[in-house]
């Protein structure tokens, strides 16, 4: 195998033949891109079939796709190509990129030198930046979380001596941690950001997987078939991890692309007997790009059963979480099933924005200013149910006692699932939280979220009464009357409330900790700590990186952090601000410390009491 260890001077030449926006894929099927040791790149199907060499003489090393094209590091420089090798460019010269990741949104390439230095500029070449906290042990892989603002990275000096690391940092190479020590030759890293997950090759022969925070370390023993692994991919959406191998006494022809389950069961073998093949990426065409990032990511996240003497409309919500890609409904088919009646509705063309809510209506209704029409389904216009089904049944479709909901994509894929109500054997398997008030309020079902993640729908530790929460007492967002109690379209992009009950400072053996608890987060991303010297001075962010929020929830959440880099006789004012998934700021409070750290760690005078901001 071709290993590039020279070192050299870096002469940095921006070069940039031709440059556009992003392209659309020229292919309608998503396919798999490799290099091999012959230096080429090729490619195929994403089973296997229709191999095809796409590019020759390139000594390429990681490559990865992106807008519709290849992007790969040889000796020549940091260049692109079209899908079908077409159109080669290059993008910039005189440096050795060995691993490339992309930042389209803010015009960024990265790249890393083997055994050197991560390094970044424009997609024109310019602005070229050497994040040199990174330089202390090379970057053999590197891979981007772009919505998390981290790059992660494979540090490895080759040496087999289980000194090796796989570390992150901010985008801009600082705030650098170690997240995994003590490897052996820690190879191609890559992320599965929605899952949580980084995957990585070891030592040629092991794949490897942990959190993102390096914690729960997984050996994926399934793959491990005596054979050198060089190269992984992941297609998140279909559940799969692809790698490159090859038979240690044969590298000409004994080369493999192979695919599994993301937990290393269910290996295939897609192609074998080729010239041994090194990097692998998975190309998604651009048609189908919004709908593939988001497709098993939309959910039904609230739902109004109750009517109110049948004058009120029903409706349930659908939640598109991706930050980036809107995901249209059209053929989308929703399936209710109760013991009364069995209906499935085909969707018309309706759009979810990213990070927004889709309200399903049985009819045209009141609403709170922040559902706009364009967030609005009234099924009531379709001839089917306006003729047919809201005629003859006034309790819709939806029970208060129970009802299944299935929802499918345009290919008849489940999206989502949801109900108390067994299709099996007619019978309910829980109560559904209550849905009118001792008054005779109406009040939601709402979705339950562990760390972003929604519960399980069709269980009853999935869902929670909007009675049993904040908003019961709080404002609430409406559709059909302002004495409804829910959050329809809370998750559309606006300010999000957090309910703060506590925030307080503590000087203990470990340290000064901070510790406040909310009673309620609506879509809370997380907090930052600022941090002041005096009153009216500048606040700055003190936390390496964002403390994460519980997302959704109506139940108490505590939450510690401690500041290590506290001095010893110096006031601090401490400040807390939430964030939404949208990337809305808001500060909650302040806390002011009346007297100081000695140089030995003690307090000598009381913490201040909170201090509520207007």
């Amino acid at each position: 195998m071709k290993r590039f260890y020279t070192f050299f001077v870096l002469i940095f030449t921006p070069v940039l033949l031709t440059y556009g926006p992003p392209v659309s894929a020229e292919v309608s099927n998503p396919q798999i891109y490799w290099t091999s040791e012959s230096d080429a790149i090729h490619r195929s199907s994403l089973d296997g079939s229709n191999v095809e060499t796409l590019i020759t003489g390139v000594q390429a090393g990681y490559i990865t796709i992106d807008a519709g094209k290849i992007y790969w590091g040889d000796r020549i420089g940091i260049r692109r190509s079209s899908l079908d090798g077409s159109n080669v460019e290059t993008l910039i010269t005189g440096v050795d990129g060995w691993s490339i990741a992309l930042d389209t949104a803010a015009d960024k390439i990265y790249w890393g030198e083997k055994l050197g230095e991560i390094i970044r500029a424009d997609f024109n070449g310019t602005n070229i930046e050497i994040l040199n906290d990174t330089r202390d042990d090379g970057a053999t892989s590197i891979a981007l979380d772009v919505t998390g603002a981290k790059i992660y990275w494979t540090a490895s000096r080759g040496k087999n001596n289980n000194t090796d690391k796989i570390k992150c940092a901010n985008l801009d190479g600082s705030n650098i941690q170690t997240l995994v020590s003590g490897l052996l030759i820690p190879l191609d890293i890559t992320l599965d950001v929605e899952g949580g997950k980084m995957y990585w090759i070891e030592e040629y022969f092991e794949l490897k997987r942990a959190n993102l925070d390096g914690t729960d370390i997984e050996t994926l023993n399934n793959v491990l078939d005596n054979e050198f692994i060089e190269g992984i991919a992941l297609d998140v959406t279909g559940a799969k991890i692809y790698w490159t191998e090859y038979e240690g006494g044969n590298v000409q022809r004994g080369g493999r692309i192979m695919r599994a389950n993301l937990d290393g069961t269910d290996i295939e073998t897609l192609i074998s007997e080729i010239d041994s093949p090194y990097s692998i990426a998975l190309n998604f065409p651009a048609a189908d790009v919004s709908d593939t990032a988001s497709l098993d990511r939309i959910t039904i996240s609230e739902i109004m059963v109750a009517l109110k003497g049948g004058s009120l409309p029903q409706w349930i919500e659908l939640y598109n979480p991706s930050d980036t890609h809107a995901v249209s409904l059209k053929g989308w088919k929703l399936e209710v099933v109760t013991p009364r009646s069995s209906l499935t509705l085909t969707l018309e063309e309706k759009s979810i924005k990213p990070q927004e809510t889709l309200l399903i209506v049985s009819e045209q209704g009141r609403s709170s200013d922040n559902l706009q029409n364009e967030q609005i389904y009234n099924l009531s216009y379709l001839p089917f149910l306006r003729d047919h089904v809201l005629p003859t049944n006034p309790d819709y479709v939806l029970l208060r006692e129970e009802f299944y909901m299935k929802l499918s994509n345009a290919a008849g894929r489940l999206v989502d699932e949801v109900g108390n109500f067994n299709t099996d054997d007619g019978k309910s398997t829980w109560s559904l939280p209550r849905s009118l008030t001792e008054d005779k309020a109406r009040a939601s079902m709402i979705r339950r979220h562990d760390d972003g993640v929604p519960r399980l729908g069709t269980d009853a530790s999935g869902w929670i009464s909007a009675i049993n929460t904040k908003l019961l007492t709080g404002t609430t967002s409406y559709y059909g009357h302002p004495d409804d109690i829910g959050a329809p379209g809370v998750k559309s992009g606006g300010a999000l409330p957090v309910t703060l009950s506590s925030f307080r400072v503590e000087l203990t053996d470990a340290g000064v900790v901070l510790r406040w608890v909310t009673e309620s987060e609506l879509d809370n991303a997380g907090f930052n700590i600022l941090r002041s010297e005096t009153k009216d001075g500048e606040f700055k962010i003190v936390n390496p990186q964002l403390i994460q929020g519980a997302g959704t929830t109506s139940e108490r959440q505590t939450y510690t952090w401690k500041d290590t880099t506290a001095k010893p006789n110096v006031v601090y004012y401490y400040r807390i601000e939430d964030i939404s998934h949208a990337g809305v700021r808001k500060q909650l409070a302040t806390v002011r410390m009346r007297g100081y750290i000695s140089a030995a760690g003690k307090l000598t005078t009381r913490w201040g009491d909170l201090k509520r901001q207007e």
